[in-house]
């Protein structure tokens, strides 16, 4: 059974009654998102959060930039949990947390970055909690969809961050050029450097750009936490 809570260097993530927990692979794309702002000229002013869950990746964001945060989740449970991860954090940033389906939500402004953790378990079995499937599965949101949508409230120089598994990869990327989007940055990642990728971190843009490619290990021939990975990181885990 997954802990009810789990405390970071800055804030602690509440998750009981939360069909999805805090993971490792969430956190590391958080935190590559995180990075990824920190070395952009122009930060993002505006962030959308598409199925915020605990309110994870809105909090990490927020510890590296002074954006204005909305988060958007469906699950009423959800909400509540994310509302009271935010609450307790006491961050300066303003943050607002919508429940609401993100395809029919409207929205009235556009954003300089999305970021979204989606529902991508299409193939695998349901589960008999209907909560664990909204969060896990397409029932309601497929990738098409999902891109469809963000492409019309993004910014036209905006960005959108995506978490997928590495085997889908393809079907991603194929859904964002359909709707202009491109990708940017592609960093998949692995458990174990003997072990297959298991995710891709993406980010997308509408221009088009040279596509910068790379890999991450959780950990490395050791079984260590991989150097890249602490480095990503040590901001936010206790034990780094």
């Amino acid at each position: 059974m997954a802990n009810n809570y789990f405390n970071f260097k800055t804030f602690s993530i509440q998750q009981e009654g939360c069909a999805m927990k805090v993971c490792t692979d969430s956190c590391l794309f958080g935190a590559w998102v995180a990075n990824h702002i920190s070395t952009k000229e122009h930060a993002p002013e505006n962030i959308l959060d598409i199925g915020a869950g605990t309110g994870l990746l809105t909090l990490m964001l927020a510890q590296k930039t002074e954006a204005a945060f909305v988060a958007i989740e469906i699950d009423k449970t959800a909400v509540t949990v994310a509302k009271k991860n935010i609450l307790n954090a006491a961050m300066q940033n303003h943050m607002e947390i919508i429940e609401a389906d993100f395809l029919l939500f409207d929205f009235k402004k556009k954003f300089d970055l999305i970021i979204s953790n989606p529902p991508f378990h299409h193939d695998d079995l349901n589960s008999p909690n209907e909560e664990i499937n909204l969060a896990r599965h397409q029932n309601r949101l497929t990738i098409e969809a999902l891109a469809m949508q963000c492409a019309k409230v993004v910014n036209d120089d905006g960005e959108i961050a995506l978490l997928a598994p590495f085997k889908r990869e393809d079907v991603f990327v194929e859904a964002m050029q359909k709707v202009g989007f491109l990708p940017q940055e592609i960093c998949r990642v692995k458990h174990h450097p003997n072990k297959p990728f298991i995710r891709s971190m993406m980010i997308f843009r509408k221009e088009a750009t040279t596509l910068l490619s790379s890999e991450m290990m959780i950990r490395d021939h050791q079984n260590n936490h991989d150097s890249r990975f602490v480095e990503m990181l040590s901001d936010y885990y206790l034990a780094l």
